[in-house]
């Protein structure tokens, strides 16, 4: 939260910080002034929740001892997890039914692609 944020010494901060030295570089002061308000906007909606995680008193031990999940609820997490697995460890056909929805998107419809230059042998 603190690197969405652009707090100093985060990812977030170095990311902003390139950014708003392109834009002043490349002479668009208002690009660079909108990515500032921006930035102090946000902190109105990230600093609420992060001082609700971190500064608030401790839970007593007991405070969630009842609490269980629905059926449907563990069913959806379970079938998240199992995604999450298998997308993670073994990406390949994701990857190329990705490849081949999009290996025909710069094609106009009707149209057919361009055949790749033929290389010519000088025969030596």
């Amino acid at each position: 939260m603190l690197s969405l944020l652009g707090f100093p010494g985060t990812a977030g901060f170095i990311g902003k910080w390139y950014i708003l030295l392109a834009a002043t570089a490349a002479g668009q002061l208002p690009l660079a002034a909108i990515l500032v308000l921006t930035s102090v906007i946000s902190a109105g909606y990230y600093l609420p929740v992060i001082m609700a995680m971190y500064m608030q008193p401790e839970p007593f031990e007991q405070a969630h001892a009842g609490m269980r999940i629905g059926r449907w609820a563990g069913a959806a997490v379970a079938v998240s997890v199992a995604g999450l697995l298998l997308l993670g460890i073994r990406p390949n056909r994701l990857l190329d039914l990705a490849k081949t929805s999009g290996d025909g998107l710069g094609v106009a419809p009707g149209a057919t692609a361009a055949a790749p230059p033929l290389q010519t042998s000088t025969g030596r």
